[in-house]
């Protein structure tokens, strides 16, 4: 007979890894081709990006300014790299059952540790061990997180839900939203200059397939406004520095698709399709609002690369202002603006696609 021990170890591995499958269908397009990729420090991008990006890959932290990568403190399984007002680091660092968040210096080196999700009783279930992913730190300083201490270790039901705490005092804990039961729950939170949060929140739709939602909660504990509707199956949404866009990557039941759409306080407006036909993930506002990064395979390998996608408009031709007046001399309906094609920043390289990069304009 299986230990009890055993089969509560499998059912709370398989449940988190359910509830961290808000990116499975990453994993499930990697290739088979057995190409090793290279060490960031190894390599230099192909053009310089302004300011300096934080980047995980292979379990270590790696900054990249004016072309060239720097490996930060010491390997140990560090992912989703995100900045705090005064030019620190927030990362997550994963053990066997659970993860926790720590404060980094701009060196990578450990400035302090965040959560404490090990359960302090020795032999204690696993299910007594909590997950934190997805750190984000407000400029009040007020750090969000997604975070699976809600859960009940009797029916397994490992679902995310979005907490807050101030980085002064990590102990006041509180928590936003309230996930949907066995879904994987509300991940990805995006602190708003309202005090509000956007976040995806994930369903069951009546095909008991997992769809995602962008939502937007008010305050604490409040009900979420859904911005999407499931069937867009929209996540990782990343609001532009002027909070005016939004960026979001969306299934649409069918490929993967980069979308960019104006916001308006607690309603999303025109959308435009940036890039589709590949897997976009992370996407990420360069500090001044001109474009976005975003992680995604460059070849059969399946790797990530990062790539840079400008927003500034190309300005169309004299031939193409005469084709979008109409006879009668009046304009016909504007079209979305056109961005040049998006430019491949690293080759060789195998970014961990669940983590966003972060972006400082130093």
């Amino acid at each position: 007979m299986i230990p009890r021990w055993a089969l509560r170890l499998v059912a709370m591995v398989a449940m988190v890894a359910f509830g961290l499958g808000v990116y499975h269908y990453l994993g499930l397009t990697k290739s088979k081709i057995n190409k090793t990729a290279s060490k960031p420090t190894s390599t230099k991008s192909t053009f310089a990006l302004a300011g300096t990006l934080f980047l995980a890959q292979g379990g270590g932290l790696y900054s990249l300014h004016d072309g060239s990568f720097t490996e930060l403190g010491r390997p140990a399984d560090w992912i989703q790299p995100s900045l705090t007002p005064d030019g620190n680091l927030i990362a997550v660092k994963k053990e066997f059952n659970y993860s926790d968040l720590y404060e980094l210096d701009a060196k990578g080196n450990v400035v302090r540790q965040l959560t404490h999700n090990q359960s302090p009783y020795e032999g204690s279930d696993v299910g007594y061990d909590y997950w934190s992913y997805y750190p984000v730190v407000a400029p009040d300083g007020t750090l969000f997180m997604s975070d699976d201490r809600a859960k009940s270790i009797y029916d397994y039901a490992v679902d995310f839900a979005v907490w807050s705490f101030p980085m002064a005092t990590p102990t006041a804990v509180r928590q936003w939203t309230t996930p949907n039961v066995e879904t994987g729950g509300d991940v990805q939170p995006n602190p708003t200059k309202s005090g509000g949060l956007l976040y995806t929140k994930y369903d069951l739709d009546a095909d008991n397939k997992n769809v995602s939602s962008i939502m937007l909660a008010a305050s604490p504990e409040a009900a979420g406004k859904a911005l999407t509707d499931p069937e867009q199956d929209c996540s990782q949404p990343a609001l532009s520095p002027d909070q005016s866009r939004l960026a979001m990557i969306c299934a649409n039941g069918q490929q993967t698709q980069l979308v960019l759409s104006t916001i308006n306080g607690a309603a999303i407006g025109t959308s435009q399709v940036l890039i589709s036909g590949t897997l976009a993930a992370s996407p990420t506002w360069a500090p001044d609002g001109s474009g976005l990064v975003y992680l995604a395979p460059a070849d059969q390998t399946g790797h990530f690369q990062l790539w840079w996608q400008s927003l500034v408009a190309v300005t169309p031709s004299p031939t193409e202002k005469a084709l979008a007046t109409t006879p009668g001399g009046s304009s016909a309906p504007s079209s979305p603006p056109s961005y040049p094609a998006p430019k491949q920043v690293t080759h060789d390289l195998d970014f961990d696609a669940t983590s966003r990069p972060a972006w400082s304009p130093t």
